[in-house]
């Protein structure tokens, strides 16, 4: 309502805004109302005035906002095309699957979280299908970098941003000279710095970890398939989250259940393979 009446044509004569707060007697009364004080001299610096009630809220300014430039390292990176069809074919069975699968994450995460993994990574997926023609698919550190732009942007959600974090990461590496395989193992290790999260804590690292270990080791995508299902199994059985909406949620409520995140890597590899 506050936000109405300041973009309304009132506006203009308003010079401060309080609350929206509880400023009447009747606590227990349902609805709301709206004040309108004739300002002047002598009441502005009243309510300017400071006060040691902690629940008395202070007077809002009301000005047209500053318009900042977009500051260039947010802008989007013109990436040089280039054409790669093993790196394409592998993109777009991922969109496959995060597509396809969005309604059964979704309705996996209404049960222990806020029921929107699907929806997310269908976005995400949707995203990089619409780009994928303007990627670098043959430089893996400019392919991961653009991942992570685009994931950065189209991503909502603490997933989108570690996610992200885990693709950026993994360009360095890649630009250190690491192959595509360790640089995205190193880039998952940032993703447990940044965000705290470790395996055995239910989330999507304890699917992606072992999936990753397994192509470290021998090259194996159908291996690392497997670990990546094992580990998204395992997760039924972990009674307690410690990161991630399903940290606040009753372990009986959990039990049974897949992270959606570690379920959505296990059908992602098992998509690859297919």
């Amino acid at each position: 309502m506050a936000g109405e009446i300041e973009k309304s044509e009132l506006s203009p004569s308003f010079s401060y805004l309080y609350g929206p707060a509880l400023l009447m007697t009747s606590l227990n009364m349902q609805g709301f109302s709206i004040s309108i004080l004739k300002l002047t001299q002598e009441l502005e610096e009243a309510l300017l005035f400071p006060v040691p009630g902690e629940v008395w809220p202070q007077a809002k300014k009301l000005e047209s906002p500053e318009i900042l430039a977009v500051p260039q390292a947010l802008e989007n990176t013109a990436w040089i095309a280039s054409e790669q069809p093993e790196v394409r074919n592998l993109v777009l069975k991922c969109c496959d699957v995060l597509e396809q699968q969005e309604k059964f994450l979704n309705e996996l995460d209404a049960k222990i979280g806020d029921g929107d993994t699907g929806s997310s990574l269908a976005n995400a997926a949707r995203s990089l299908r619409k780009a994928i023609d303007e990627f670098p698919l043959k430089d893996n550190a400019q392919f991961f970098s653009a991942v992570s732009e685009l994931l950065s942007r189209s991503m909502g959600g603490s997933s989108g941003v570690l996610i992200a974090i885990m693709f950026s990461a993994a360009a360095n590496k890649v630009k250190s000279g690491k192959d595509w395989k360790s640089a995205l193992h190193a880039g998952l290790q940032r993703v447990m710095e940044m965000g705290g999260a470790r395996p055995g804590d239910r989330t999507f690292i304890d699917a992606l970890g072992p999936a990753l270990k397994k192509l470290q080791e021998n090259n194996n995508l159908i291996e690392a398939a497997r670990a990546a299902r094992l580990g998204s199994d395992r997760t039924r059985d972990m009674i307690s989250a410690k990161a991630g909406r399903a940290a606040y949620v009753p372990k009986e409520y959990l039990t049974g259940v897949p992270d959606p995140g570690a379920e959505a890597v296990a059908l992602i590899f098992e998509g690859i393979v297919a």
